[in-house]
């Protein structure tokens, strides 16, 4: 009877394997784009896009932009996006734009930094540095919130507060 429950238990764990794992394709072997880590990806109007992100720790990251229709043919959209961290940043798509905001910058290598720029683009070519007003102002946020963008003073724990019983 051991036995028999046992090879059900195999059997049920290949079954429940078998049938959850993915089913992945490999596209390309080497896409255009040089490997990479640490880049913003989204999907904007049917196309797969990646910003920057970072080569190693001794060299400046990228600041290309490629994008794809289908995963396997990659194409250069641009070479020099003028933000400056592309390591670590975020990448999202809101009110029919591609938007990168903050990340990374030289790696260990001096002048490494941090970034809170938000740049926003709609072909990836053209970027515009966005909410400029918002970045300059100290203890000043801007986060979107059911699709509207909201500045909004800091006021410590009043802030907490107020947020932590917004939140379901």
């Amino acid at each position: 009877m051991k036995i028999l429950s046992a090879l059900h238990l195999l059997l049920s764990a290949w079954v429940a394997l078998s049938t959850a794992a993915p089913d992945w394709v490999l596209e390309t072997k080497a896409a255009g784009w040089q490997a990479r880590d640490s880049q913003g990806e989204v999907v904007f109007r049917d196309r797969l896009w990646i910003l920057g992100g970072w080569f190693n720790s001794n060299e400046a990251p990228p600041r290309d932009v490629w994008s794809s229709s289908n995963g396997r043919d990659w194409t250069l959209v641009t070479r020099e996006a003028p933000w400056k961290h592309s390591a670590l940043s975020m990448g999202i798509v809101f009110q029919d734009k591609m938007w990168m905001m903050g990340g990374w910058f030289n790696g260990r290598l001096p002048g490494h930094s941090a970034g809170h720029q938000v740049w926003c683009s709609t072909d990836g070519a053209a970027w515009q540095r966005c909410r400029r007003r918002l970045e300059q102002r100290k203890n000043r946020r801007c986060r979107i919130v059911a699709g509207q963008e909201q500045e909004q003073e800091e006021q410590g724990e009043e802030v907490k507060a107020e947020e932590a019983k917004s939140q379901p």
